[in-house]
């Protein structure tokens, strides 16, 4: 849940900040965003703003194959 995860963040920075290592955090809501925007759009804008590659595709293969079925 949110809480595991901010404490995972807090342990995160503490030690980058301990270890003097440089550290980014990007924070994304996803919620509804590849519902109304094209996931090639999504992509290049996210390229053309420098993003890394990696994290382009990270975010790309959170949605792809995506399968909901309701019982």
């Amino acid at each position: 849940g949110c809480s595991e995860n901010l404490k995972l963040l807090q342990l995160i920075i503490k030690t980058a900040k301990r270890d003097k290592l440089s550290l980014g955090v990007v924070f994304i809501d996803l919620a509804k965003a590849f519902d109304s925007v094209s996931h090639s759009h999504i992509n290049a804008v996210l390229k053309q703003k420098g993003v890394d590659v990696h994290i382009i595709n990270l975010i790309s293969n959170l949605y792809n194959n995506i399968v909901t079925s309701i019982k």
